[in-house]
């Protein structure tokens, strides 16, 4: 989501779509990543609901409001003397320092995979 961020703000969203997509049309493949990113907004009274976003996609002449940057990314902690989980992978919400380490588990040992009945 981070990459994908940093091309749209940069407008060049269409170089990082996959050359595969050539017989789409690139408008829409645009739209596509423009609701994605819709819909990763940090505050989720600005989401869009899925009934909204089901509309958005089959309607192409719905204009979409310009998106905010995304609440969330996987990426990698910078390595440092002072941190005992370099390199781990963390979640991050917006920025790294909204997340208070005491709340987040590191041991490694436990898993939790919730599955629905």
């Amino acid at each position: 989501i981070y990459q994908v961020w940093n091309y749209w703000t940069k407008g060049t969203i269409s170089q990082m779509m996959d050359e595969s997509l050539n017989g789409y049309p690139r408008s829409q493949a645009l739209r596509c990543v423009h609701i994605g990113l819709l819909c990763v907004q940090p505050d989720p009274d600005d989401r869009p609901q899925i009934s909204t976003v089901i509309f958005m996609l089959t309607r192409d002449t719905m204009e979409l409001q310009p998106p905010a940057q995304p609440a969330f990314f996987f990426g990698t902690e910078s390595p440092s003397p002072a941190s005992p989980r370099d390199g781990q992978r963390r979640y991050m919400h917006g920025r790294p320092d909204l997340l208070p380490e005491d709340d987040v588990s590191w041991n490694e040992v436990t898993i939790t995979e919730p599955y629905p009945r």
